[in-house]
């Protein structure tokens, strides 16, 4: 009997909320309604990480992160940073030989001058500063040169963080770039 009149209770109330809602609807007070078309504004997005060469211990290989502004970006890109989060040990780099273009890896376009490079050995960290942002449409590479692969097999990730401009503090983390290196089993006759 009590569960009977609970129900009936909170049935009531409904109605009576339901037509509290449908008097402020029907008042005289107009209502604001959204656009019918809303600007939708998507982010960067990293698309790729790509290693030249993937054995362990080589030389001459080059790290390549490629990331997307679509259309509908607000902001251009005119800091990237780059920052290795996983692996057995940390890989060095040569910051004086990084490159930017505008394209992938694969499909190489337009070189982008870096107006600044900075390499913080001890946090892994290098950020490359563009000399002109990179506008909405387009793909920006970066590439990096290693002093050499990393001397055991794994998987390395950069952390990719892009700045619409050099003075900003916060940027957009994009996510880790994954880098798969492997060893090789070679036959070493001596």
């Amino acid at each position: 009997m009590k569960v009977r009149l609970i129900a009936m209770g909170l049935i009531a109330l409904g109605a009576i909320a339901l037509g509290i809602i449908t008097d402020a609807q029907s008042s005289s007070l107009p209502l604001k309604t959204p656009p019918l078309q809303v600007a939708q504004s998507r982010a960067p997005r990293l698309i790729s990480a790509y290693a030249t060469n993937d054995t362990v211990w080589v030389r001459h290989s080059r790290y390549y992160f490629s990331i997307e502004l679509p259309p509908t970006v607000l902001n251009p890109v005119q800091k990237i940073q780059l920052q290795q989060r996983t692996g057995i040990r940390q890989i060095s780099l040569r910051p004086e030989e990084s490159i930017a273009f505008l394209g992938t890896s694969r499909r190489k376009g337009e070189v982008v001058d870096i107006a600044n490079i900075e390499w913080n050995r001890d946090q892994a960290q290098i950020e490359l500063i563009l000399a002109e942002p990179v506008q909405a449409s387009k793909i920006v590479t970066v590439g990096l040169r290693p002093v050499r692969n990393p001397r055991y097999s794994g998987e390395y990730s950069f952390g990719v963080t892009v700045f619409a401009n050099p003075e900003a503090e916060e940027g957009l983390y994009l996510g880790p770039g994954r880098l798969h290196f492997y060893a090789r089993d070679f036959d070493f006759r001596w």
